[in-house]
């Protein structure tokens, strides 16, 4: 099992609980499978213990919407024979009204 986790936002280095919270988790979960960081230009590759990072998406308020991210995403996937995407996304909450 290989994991891209996509980060579109700067957490290292880790200050406050949601990046914390990321942080630590990609930690431990490359410890138990092969796992890969695709994230933002801002944070530093240092910070990666025990996984491989890309910086390839832009730090701008664009970042979400930019279609073109889509294909180097696709392109890293297929490099990587990745078999799992994880979307991170600290503060998403899914509510639910009964």
């Amino acid at each position: 099992m290989k994991i891209i986790s996509l980060v579109p936002y700067t957490i290292f280095p880790a200050k406050v609980g949601g990046q914390k919270g990321i942080a630590l988790f990609t930690q431990y979960l490359a410890k138990e499978c092969e796992l890969v960081m695709v994230t933002v230009t801002s944070n530093d590759p240092s910070f990666a213990n025990g996984y491989k990072m890309y910086n390839c998406i832009a730090n701008g308020a664009f970042r979400y919407i930019n279609p073109f991210l889509f294909f180097t995403l696709r392109r890293i996937i297929k490099k990587e024979k990745a078999t799992h995407l994880i979307i991170e996304h600290p503060y998403w909450r899914c509510t639910r009204i009964i």
